[in-house]
């Protein structure tokens, strides 16, 4: 009598028996509270498209799975029969340093990547949180950033070309592998950011830049975000050539190099890239524009612990033990009167509150912790609901980044769709019709 079909056997001719998962070990890909069937490593792009093309056949939803670094942002899925892990397509196809391009697939992780460039003096200027484990799929999935987008942008700035595998298994490519590409719509940018709900990105061509000559850094404490806030509207608006200027404030304070040993309510970092005359003018005048701003103490970062810096801006706002984790966008001028609303808002929920803002985009990273009397589903909801609402009257947004299950059940992740929502909801249903692709995940359920 013949056995019944199971989701492992569904792909033993696309895959060998090794880039199988099943049973036990599909744990580490549990999703609000939802364990796939099936897990399975493709090595390239051809059995990637080999597995979408039988899950769209079977009507199977896949969930894509890079680093695991991104994991918490999204809804819930509607649907998880088949994690798709991506990290075994890691390697780097092509490298043209005398053109500053590079091509890799998406499972590569950013620190192998620049481990890569630094071998010819060059970098990819991307650097979000979890930098060790983040895959270059997972960045441009998620649009994920840090410090220096203040100078750089993020990845679709740094995206000149991409390779994309459809829900139903076809293989299409957008741009190029130079800089100067075709005319036309830039597909790019539609995927980047998409989180996986149009398409599997597999290989990306980006942009990189040399490594400076140089890397100073300033750190100011200040009484409060208020007076940080000043100043680094201040420095915005003069023609210092900064690489990264971030607004710190509560218990992300405490993160900073020396942030202990201070009593102050928030902190500026100031960063600059190049020589080292240029570099010593950018922090000079910016200590003046913190002193005159009020600032308690300013302290120069020596040259070699910059690039640490840049990590503990990107990683300090989740903390040990961050229970919620979210992305505030605001007009720059109202970043720091959003994150005292913040503050004043987790005061009232006695909740811990941190913050790093990267000032120039108006994008705020906070998190929140707090007793666990205090932190039970339907109160973080509830708080999460009257945060969104303050940016909202500040004319922003806010993005739940990470939750425990039982709060995500109670809120939605993405807020209001706005205007796009159909646009979107079109793009999907051409796309991906039958739903294959991370459904329910994306904004407006998509």
């Amino acid at each position: 009598m013949q056995q019944p079909r199971t989701l492992p056997t569904l792909f033993q001719s696309s895959l060998p028996s090794h880039s199988v998962h099943s049973g036990e070990g599909l744990e580490p890909y549990r999703l609000d509270g939802l364990i796939p069937e099936v897990a399975l490593s493709p090595k390239d792009e051809e059995q990637v498209a080999s597995i979408l093309s039988i899950c769209h056949a079977e009507g199977l939803a896949v969930v894509p799975w890079g680093g695991g670094t991104r994991m918490g942002l999204g809804n819930a899925p509607a649907r998880y029969d088949v994690a798709l892990l991506l990290t075994g397509l890691n390697r780097v196809l092509e490298y043209q340093p005398e053109d500053l391009t590079t091509t890799v697939q998406a499972g590569l992780t950013l620190a192998t990547l620049d481990a890569e460039l630094r071998k010819e003096g060059q970098f990819l200027p991307l650097d979000p949180v979890g930098y060790d484990r983040t895959t270059l799929g997972g960045v441009q999935a998620s649009a994920a950033s840090g410090p220096l987008r203040h100078r750089y942008g993020t990845a679709r700035d740094q995206t000149i070309g991409i390779r994309v595998v459809h829900a139903d298994g076809t293989i299409t490519k957008a741009g190029g592998k130079v800089v100067k590409n075709v005319t036309g719509y830039d597909m790019n940018k539609l995927y980047i950011g998409s989180l996986g709900t149009l398409g599997i990105i597999v290989e990306a061509s980006l942009k990189v830049m040399p490594l400076p000559a140089s890397e100073g850094a300033l750190l100011a404490f200040f009484p409060s975000i208020e007076t940080a806030g000043e100043a680094a509207l201040g420095v915005m608006g003069t023609s210092l050539d900064t690489a990264f200027l971030s607004l710190v404030a509560g218990e992300a304070v405490h993160e900073l190099p020396g942030g202990r040993s201070v009593d102050g309510a928030a902190a500026l970092a100031v960063g600059a890239f190049g020589q080292a005359a240029p570099i010593a003018r950018v922090l000079r005048d910016a200590t003046a524009i913190c002193n005159r701003n009020g600032a308690a103490e300013v302290a120069t970062v020596s040259s070699n612990e910059v690039t640490n810096l840049r990590r503990v801006l990107a990683e300090a706002p989740r903390g040990g033990s961050t229970t919620l984790m979210a992305r505030l966008g605001v007009r720059p001028e109202s970043v720091a009167g959003l994150i005292q609303s913040m503050a004043e808002l987790s005061n009232k929920y006695s909740f811990n509150f941190g913050a790093v803002a990267h000032i120039s985009h108006g994008i705020v990273h906070s998190g929140w912790t707090g007793k666990e009397g205090l932190m039970e589903a339907q109160r973080q909801a509830t708080f999460i609901e009257e945060a969104r609402d303050v940016a909202r009257a500040e004319g922003g947004y806010l993005v739940l980044e990470s939750a425990p299950p039982g709060v995500r059940a109670l809120v939605d992740s993405w807020g209001d769709a706005r205007g796009g929502q159909a646009l979107m909801s079109n793009l999907k249903q051409q796309f991906d019709p039958t739903g294959v692709l991370n459904p329910g995940r994306f904004v407006g359920g998509i």
